[in-house]
């Protein structure tokens, strides 16, 4: 019966943490390109007009396609499969270019085409059509070493834990300018506190929540896997039976999770549960000054008045479907972010990010258990108290190297035209 009972109460974890910079990829829904002749994935190309001196030539953007399940779980990886509509499209943006021109000759065979705009740099476009030849092998900008433990790209080093392979032991920043590498972070750990009414309190660590990677693919824009969550309670592995695909690109992450509730939380916690996400700062520095969507200063006062007035504070951030929180700091000379997205009603339950500038301190105010490791720590709070029963989406994503961090992840991209290739191209109308 306890064991029951503690399984329910378990809460599937997914708040990590990895370097990354400047910005972030775009994504777009396969059923968004149906009108594209798409006998396989691999056919799928994307291109935009560069025009240097005069002269106007197509230029190959870098596209993958992630085969993922109506859940948003990585399936597996079947280039030559026809594109199935949970399917999701990621690209680069940044290398977009000039809009197409009547004089612009098609970039392969493809009879249509498929027009989407940069939605940070307004102007800027790219194409999407099926050519019969495939894109030739790329550079993958993100490697995954099992043996070494190792995710890595150019900006950054991650290395993550054994038994939780969405922690990790340190965080390395990387750029050209430096002498050599900065460590940014180490030691990452979480407790998840559950001060449970008329029972036990409650606290679970990293020993005692499992991920590790099932399927992995990696392409021309990075690598994505799929995630297995393990609840271990003494001698027994319970399996928390929900994933989520996480995505390590060159310059940024992405970590969406799902946070299951199995009974009403506000009705068997106490005011003051939660999880603690927290790790060493190497490097690294927290930019507190105020700035746009920052997140607020975790109060343990408040905290301990309940999930009603708590809630409050955090509805501010709230902008119709979305809820947005942000971090910002820097590693050596390159700032970085974090920015975490919710729906409003988790916030509306008090459950939200807020900054924890000393770990051990704020255990010590509101009666936790202090660990040896604590002290010198910084973290992220949050408190579930007050979520009812259910599965609630939160996506995060961190980057590393973009000045002002302005933007949302993904780039809420959208396709803007449908394209006709005759011996010119012709604009047929509005897709979408």
């Amino acid at each position: 019966m306890k064991t029951r009972f503690l399984s329910l109460l378990g809460l599937t974890l997914t708040l990590s943490n990895a370097a990354t910079a400047i910005g972030c990829p775009a994504y777009l829904e396969a059923e968004k390109l149906s009108s594209l002749d798409l006998k396989a994935r691999q056919n799928l190309r994307a291109f935009a007009v560069s025009a240097n001196d005069g002269k106007r030539s197509w230029v190959a953007v870098p596209i993958q396609v992630d085969e993922l399940d109506q859940r948003g779980v990585l399936a597996g990886s079947n280039p030559t499969k026809p594109l199935a509509m949970t399917d999701r499209i990621s690209l680069r943006i940044e290398t977009f270019g000039e809009r197409i021109a009547a004089t612009d000759t098609p970039p392969c065979f493809g009879k249509k085409a498929l027009e989407i705009e940069n939605p940070n740099q307004p102007g800027k476009f790219a194409y999407l059509t099926a050519c019969e030849d495939v894109a030739p092998v790329t550079t993958l900008p993100v490697d995954h070493n099992s043996e070494l433990k190792t995710v890595t790209s150019q900006h950054y080093d991650y290395q993550y834990l054994p038994n939780n392979q969405l922690m990790y032991k340190s965080l390395v920043a990387k750029d050209t300018g430096w002498k050599e590498p900065l460590t940014a972070a180490s030691n990452s750990d979480l407790t998840l506190h559950l001060d449970i009414k008329r029972f036990l309190t409650l606290n679970f660590t990293n020993k005692n929540v499992e991920s590790y990677v099932g399927r992995s693919a990696s392409g021309p824009v990075g690598m994505v896997g799929s995630i297995d969550f393990y609840l271990r309670l003494l001698f027994m592995k319970i399996d928390l039976k929900l994933g989520t695909t996480v995505g390590f690109y060159g310059d940024s992450a992405h970590i969406p999770s799902i946070i299951d509730v199995p009974v009403d939380a506000h009705s068997r916690l106490n005011a003051g549960s939660g999880l603690l996400y927290m790790w060493q700062t190497e490097n690294a520095t927290i930019d507190r000054s105020p700035h746009a969507n920052a997140m607020l200063d975790a109060k343990p006062s408040l905290i301990k008045e309940g999930w009603e007035n708590y809630a409050k504070e955090g509805s501010k951030f709230c902008r119709k479907d979305n809820c947005a929180f942000s971090l910002r700091g820097s590693i050596g000379t390159l700032p970085y972010g974090i920015d975490i997205y919710l729906e409003p009603s988790m916030v509306a339950r008090g459950f939200y990010p807020v900054w924890v500038s000393d770990v051990g301190q704020f255990k010590k105010d509101l009666g936790w258990e202090i660990a040896e490791s604590d002290p010198g720590k910084v973290g992220i709070f949050f408190n579930n108290s007050g979520l009812p029963k259910g599965q609630y989406p939160m996506n995060q994503w961190i980057r590393l190297g973009s000045s002002g961090m302005l933007g949302q992840c993904p780039a809420p991209i959208s396709v803007k035209e449908t394209l006709t290739f005759n011996q010119n191209p012709v604009i047929e109308g509005t897709a979408h």
